[in-house]
């Protein structure tokens, strides 16, 4: 395994394949920095962002579940999730 580097700009992740990330050069490091220092100038930061995996089987039961309980709202309840997505839908014309 390849010993990570520590510093402000260097990987602090250890490569855990050969062909890790083999498309990045050392050469492409300052450009990627640049690019990011540019990003920061427009105050702009990095998020990482988790997402629940879809391909597990525990994720298609859930969506299963849901759409079995959305399919079974009475019309009091189907009322009021069509408010919901139209304050929604609101809010995001606001925003455009």
């Amino acid at each position: 395994m390849a010993e990570a580097r520590t510093g402000r700009f260097t990987p602090v992740a250890v490569a855990w394949r050969p062909d890790y990330m083999s498309c990045m050069t050392r050469r492409s490091a300052p450009f990627v920095q640049a690019y990011r220092a540019r990003l920061r100038t427009r105050g702009l930061r990095p998020v990482q962002i988790w997402l629940p995996d879809t391909r597990t089987r525990q994720f298609v039961a859930q969506v299963a579940h849901d759409i079995a309980a959305v399919a079974q709202l009475n019309a009091d309840d189907a009322a009021m999730l069509d408010a919901f997505e139209r304050i929604a839908a609101e809010d995001l014309q606001e925003c455009d």
